[in-house]
């Protein structure tokens, strides 16, 4: 089944500049969230990163781009981060319908920064200079006119300060553009998928074999993808969101910085964690081709805290020798390395051949069904009273002290959400032990599958005088 990647109809403006300019701070400043990175540390950014961004009523949309000319590029490199920074830096140029070039009042007029002008300017696109961190120097900006385009804007992209001058001339050059989204296609709600794992299982080579084209950077090096990765596609008439996501390891392994400071790596991790739990479904990624490890185990569990679906992609099996035995082998280790994941699809992949890559999209709209399933409250009532009938609760000790009785079950009931949670009004102090919790969970999961989906239970225990009492078990 086909596949489209969203394109938005709103005019693209680039931001282009050498690297530590403040490329990634104007970038959030002008989205108005922390979407990108920001650091003192020299190519921070690497894969592209896009937002929307409105003023005045109009809109458009902006990509960050990592720094130019800072390596030179050779037949030898062409492989490495360096060459596909600059790759994706100068595919995004000539995208652009404006390039808002980023120079640095603190450095002063470069070398590079004449380099990227004379760059730009054979484009023969719309371009604004800007000049940053003016807050820091007031400097004289005039000597960036000798790069040939126009009136420099000075701004200092941090504080805000110019922030707004810029945009009235972003507006004004984009005038005659689209600055209003159809809303036909982009109205719908996008099923989300945070491409999750540890670093180097292929996060990222798998968004790409998803989607047929290099949308980010691959890399041997752990940590490639710094920040998540949004793509928006339409697939068999849905819209899907693929957030590939930075590597998750042990927190012990995370280094700091000086004081504690977040590192890039932390940063990320937690950019990546926060993707998760914004996400309906994850595609939980292994390294088929060596052992799982207790940090596997631990996202695992991360997953299922989040309440978001799964759905286990176990890649790189192609490096396995190919034999039936193998295949067999694997699946019965991943169902048993994460036995409380018994109820997600698994898929073999290869990221690097394609292989069983085209599967996982149905899965996901397979499973984004099952995790808004809604019961019918007679059906589920049927079932409780009958499973409550066969195995009543165990008898406990009241919170307080007493003689053993039974938790008193009012009623059950599945609220209301995008998730499978399902309540149960007790009217008397007697705790529910978690084997029962587990005997009704496993037998709604028997009779009404939720594949690929936790199933969360609470107890909410109600007043004795309360006015839903319309029965009683136990």
């Amino acid at each position: 089944m086909p596949l489209t990647t969203i394109k938005s109809n709103l005019p693209l403006v680039a931001i282009i500049g050498r690297v530590n300019v403040g490329k990634s701070t104007l970038f959030n400043k002008l989205i108005e969230q922390r979407k990108a990175l920001v650091s003192k540390s020299p190519g921070t950014t690497r894969d592209l990163n896009f937002g929307l961004a409105e003023w005045s009523g109009k809109k458009f949309e902006i990509a960050d781009s990592g720094g130019i000319f800072e390596k030179k590029i050779t037949a030898k490199n062409h492989d490495t981060i360096d060459f596909q920074v600059e790759k994706k830096a100068r595919e995004i140029i000539e995208r652009a319908d404006l390039i808002l070039f980023l120079v640095d009042a603190q450095s002063g007029l470069l070398a590079k920064d004449r380099l990227i002008a004379q760059l730009i300017k054979k484009t023969k696109k719309l371009i604004i200079l800007a000049v940053n961190k003016i807050d820091q120097h007031n400097k004289d900006i005039s000597e960036f006119k000798k790069l040939g385009l126009g009136q420099p804007i000075g701004i200092a992209a941090a504080s805000g300060v110019g922030v707004g001058d810029l945009m009235d001339e972003i507006i004004k050059i984009l005038k005659h553009k689209n600055t209003k989204t159809l809303k036909q296609k982009n109205a719908r709600i996008a099923v989300r998928v945070s491409i999750i794992g540890r670093p180097n299982v292929g996060k990222s080579s798998l968004l790409n074999a998803i989607l047929g084209e290099e949308r980010v950077i691959v890399s041997p090096i752990p940590h490639t993808t710094r920040e998540p990765q949004n793509t928006l596609l339409e697939f068999d008439s849905h819209l899907i969101e693929l957030i590939d996501t930075a590597g998750i390891r042990k927190k012990a392994k995370i280094s700091t910085g000086r004081h504690n400071q977040a590192t890039l790596e932390s940063q990320g991790v937690g950019m990546s964690i926060a993707a998760l739990k914004k996400s309906e479904i994850a595609l939980f990624v292994l390294n088929a081709s060596e052992n799982f490890s207790s940090q596997d185990a631990e996202l695992a569990r991360l997953i299922i805290e989040s309440g978001v679906s799964v759905i286990i992609i176990a890649n790189k099996y192609d490096l396995l020798e190919k034999s039936t035995e193998n295949v067999k082998a694997l699946q019965s280790y991943v169902n048993n390395f994460f036995h409380f994941l018994s109820f997600a699809p698994v898929v073999l992949t290869s990221a690097d051949t394609g292989r069983n890559c085209q599967k996982i999209l149905s899965l996901v709209l397979e499973v984004y069904k099952e995790r808004r399933k809604q019961i019918l409250a007679a059906e589920l009532k049927n079932l409780t009273d009958y499973l409550m009938k066969k195995m009543p609760p165990p008898k406990q000790t009241k919170i307080f002290g007493g003689r053993k009785r039974r938790a008193f079950i009012q009623e059950i009931y599945q609220k209301t959400t995008d998730r499978p949670i399902f309540i149960i009004e007790t009217i008397n102090k007697v705790k529910i032990p978690e084997s029962y919790l587990r005997y009704l969970e496993n037998n709604i999961r028997a009779r009404y599958k939720f594949f690929g989906t936790p199933i969360k239970i609470v107890v909410d225990r109600l007043p004795m005088s309360s006015s839903r009492k319309r029965g009683s078990h136990g």
